[in-house]
C-alpha cells in the first residue's frame, strides 16, 4: 500500500502540464490528467497516508501490541471523519474506510 501512495505522490510532484506533455509525446494522450484527475489523486493520498504509516509501523515490529493498534485505529478513524467533510471525488472510499 505504501508503495502505491509513494508512486502517486511522485506523480503529483511533477507539474501537471509537464506530465501531460510527456504523456502526449509517449502517445498516452488518454492518460493525461485534468483537474478532476489531480483532485482524485490528491484525495487518495490524503485518505491513505495515515493508514499506510500505521501499516508500516506494525509490520516493522515482531508483534503489534494493543498500545500501538488502539491509538492508531483511533487516529485513523478521527482523520477519516475530518477528511470526509473535505473530499469530493473519494467520498465512497472514505465511507468504506470509516
Amino acid at each position: 500500500m505504501e508503495l502505491s501512495i509513494l508512486m502517486v505522490e511522485r506523480i503529483l510532484h511533477i507539474h501537471s502540464c509537464k506530465l501531460n506533455e510527456i504523456l502526449i509525446q509517449l502517445k498516452y494522450r488518454h492518460s493525461c490528467l485534468n483537474t478532476c484527475g489531480l483532485g482524485l489523486l490528491n484525495e487518495f493520498v490524503s485518505l491513505l497516508t495515515l493508514l499506510a504509516e500505521v501499516v508500516t509501523k506494525t509490520q516493522q515490529q515482531n508483534g503489534p501490541t494493543i498500545s500501538l493498534i488502539a491509538p492508531s485505529t483511533l487516529a485513523i478513524y478521527n482523520d477519516l471523519k475530518d477528511e470526509k467533510n473535505n473530499v469530493h471525488y473519494m467520498t465512497p472510499l472514505c465511507t468504506v474506510l470509516l
